[in-house]
């Protein structure tokens, strides 16, 4: 008699269509990549052979899909995980994240690792893009404390370096990366922080002459200012007498210095009268 074929057919309707035909069933069971749990993935013999009354036919009814542990794959790089879940039979899918992590690393996977899944279950990964970029904030002006506050706020590390400014003592000047400047999230951000304007030692240009003290004091960072003081003795002419502020005292960039300096002028002369005697006799009369 001929064997029906019952290939891809529910075990249960299988059976029933041999036993139907005047023959055996037995079943034997295997894993099967296509054809679904509870169905005929195989007949020996074949549909359509011929074979006596009573013969048995050995039917194979699939499992479904094997099962396979998902391997741990996060904190790999892309393509090492991409190779590790195709080797464990499964299909890797990935999405692009934002992320602290290195551009390129696996941050996170589902299913997750030890689950066991079917064979070709599509498994999803996060792969880091690396920290999204964002606009430094403008600072500048404020007070450190504030500012330090507004872009640790926002994700941002914050490094302090104190430089002499015009501007008040503690006020932000200036910012590296600058404002605008589109960075990614966690960047540091050097805050120059104003220590103040700078001072620095009064040259001492005491006994120079007028020209050489007031390039001096210019070249220090100064401004010069000249009185004079008339002198009589002709080794002070032009020569600096005194300075205020005094020599060598600490003062701010561009702070005036006054310098007095000699100036000669001809000593005043008195006539003298001659004195006359008197002798204390009469006069002759003539």
């Amino acid at each position: 008699m001929s064997v029906p074929n019952v290939m891809l057919l529910q075990k249960d309707l299988a059976k029933q269509h041999v036993l139907e035909a005047g023959l055996q069933p037995t079943f034997q069971y295997a894993t099967s990549d296509t054809v679904g749990k509870g169905q005929v993935s195989d007949q020996n013999p074949a549909g359509g052979q011929k074979i006596g009354n009573g013969s048995t036919v050995i039917l194979t009814v699939s499992l479904g899909k094997p099962r396979v542990p998902v391997p741990n794959v996060v904190g790999q790089d892309q393509t090492s995980a991409i190779t590790a879940l195709a080797q464990a039979g499964l299909q890797p899918k990935v999405r692009s994240v934002y992320s602290n992590e290195q551009s390129g690393t696996v941050t996170a996977q589902q299913p997750a690792a030890g689950d066991t899944v079917d064979k070709g279950t599509i498994v999803h990964i996060n792969v880091s893009r690396g920290p999204k970029s964002i606009p430094v904030p403008d600072v500048t002006g404020q007070p450190y404390a504030n500012a330090k506050s507004a872009l640790e706020g926002q994700g941002f590390g914050v490094q302090r370096t104190d430089v002499p400014s015009d501007q008040p003592k503690g006020q932000v000047v200036a910012e590296s990366p600058q404002q605008g400047t589109e960075v990614p999230k966690g960047t540091t951000i050097t805050l120059s922080v104003s220590s103040g304007p700078a001072t620095s030692p009064v040259p001492d240009v005491t006994g120079m002459n007028q020209s050489d003290a007031e390039s001096t004091l210019a070249g220090a960072g100064f401004t010069p200012t000249v009185v004079y003081q008339q002198v009589t003795d002709p080794g002070s002419d032009g020569i600096v007498l005194d300075e205020t502020p005094k020599p060598n005292s600490k003062a701010k960039q561009g702070t005036v210095v006054t310098i007095t300096v000699g100036q000669l002028v001809s000593p005043t002369t008195t006539p003298t009268t001659p004195a006359t005697t008197t002798t204390g006799l009469p006069t002759p009369i003539p």
